[in-house]
């Protein structure tokens, strides 16, 4: 039957997934079953047709999640980052079933399920406000808090990650992340941690670019741009131009750019920023020079 599902004529593999539906239900198959089941999905969630078979996997995926062999979750969990990176193709992830078995394996005692479940994580936090707060509400910040504190760098940059898209997700979802107190954490992580750098300013960036007042002033209250104006003699142009951006952001969206414009000139910033319009990389001129025309006008009033 499982041979069935990768037979070249599509109703013949339509009716073998049909019939192995029922068998899963009627719980007939083995365990070495369930393995090349498993094995069998994950080929097909690769293939960039997948979405054409999607009504049919993803209620196999969510049978084979709940397996207790370690091989078997591991081919499904593969199966499950394959098939939302490919999202694009129609499929829709956003599946119950999946999600609620799916977060607690980031708590499971095998460290390779555990980080396989992360990076599945990781791909459904990037599908969509629905289907973010989905995961977010069967419980996965306490996961990511352990990952982003006592993972590998790989891991800390995966938890990162999903910190990230929800950062730039709905205003409570925005909010979650912040009561869960995850950003003086990644604030102190600022300019620091090199293999992890590029995953923390996006979270940074994400915050800031919400445009809520509440959000942007407990970053300031945090003090944010002390660390930002630091690492401003980075040689890292994308991570330089991530930095100008939040700072210039920071000021055109505050409610008290004033503030803002003398916290940075407190921590020795604008002498950083006045130097980076001599850059090389014209983006970075031009956002020094965007930050210093703040200082210039501030100095007219």
């Amino acid at each position: 039957m499982i041979i069935r599902t990768n037979d070249e004529n599509p109703n013949i593999q339509l009716a073998a997934f049909v019939e192995i539906q029922k068998l899963l239900v009627s719980e007939e198959l083995t365990e070495t079953d369930l393995l090349k089941l498993a094995e069998s999905m994950k080929a097909h969630c690769r293939q960039r047709t997948a979405w054409k078979l999607g009504d049919y996997l993803l209620p196999i995926l969510a049978v084979l999640i709940r397996c207790q062999t370690s091989q078997v979750l591991i081919e499904t969990l593969a199966a499950l980052t394959e098939i939302t990176e490919n999202r694009g193709d129609g499929v829709d992830c956003n599946n119950k079933n999946i999600i609620e078995h799916l977060v607690p394996l980031l708590g499971h005692t095998d460290e390779n399920i555990r980080k396989a479940a992360l990076r599945a994580v990781g791909n459904l936090f990037t599908g969509g406000d629905e289907q973010t707060q989905a995961v977010l509400d069967c419980g996965v910040l306490p996961f990511l808090d352990h990952f982003l504190r006592h993972g590998d760098s790989k891991s800390q940059r995966d938890a990162i990650w999903c910190i990230s898209n929800l950062a730039a997700g709905t205003p409570s979802q925005t909010q979650a992340i912040i009561d869960y107190g995850f950003v003086p954490f990644i604030i102190s992580k600022l300019g620091f941690e090199n293999k992890i750098q590029k995953e923390i300013s996006w979270v940074i960036y994400s915050l800031i670019g919400s445009d809520q007042q509440k959000v942007l002033q407990y970053l300031i209250d945090e003090n944010i741009i002390p660390p930002l104006c630091k690492h401003l003699e980075f040689r890292n142009k994308q991570l330089l131009a991530t930095y100008l951006e939040c700072l210039r952001d920071l000021i055109a969206k505050s409610q008290d750019p004033q503030n803002v414009c003398d916290r940075i000139m407190q921590c020795g910033g604008l002498e950083k920023v006045q130097l980076l319009k001599n850059n090389q990389n014209e983006n970075i001129q031009s956002l020094a020079s965007e930050i210093c025309a703040y200082f210039i006008h501030k100095e007219q009033k």
